[in-house]
């Protein structure tokens, strides 16, 4: 799942993992930082599906 991050070109994936039962197990939250060039830019692709959640 996509989310919003505080901050401006960062984007958090927030992932379950579950056990076979459907139980939930453990929950992750990764951070990623786009870049273009060497600097700090958020893509359309990616600012237009933040817009939509």
């Amino acid at each position: 799942m996509l989310e919003k991050n505080e901050k401006r070109h960062r984007v958090n994936f927030v992932y379950y993992i579950k056990k076979v039962d459907g139980v939930v197990y453990a929950e992750v939250t990764s951070v990623a930082t786009c870049v273009s060039n060497g600097r700090p830019s958020m893509p359309d692709a990616v600012m237009n599906a933040l817009n939509s959640l």
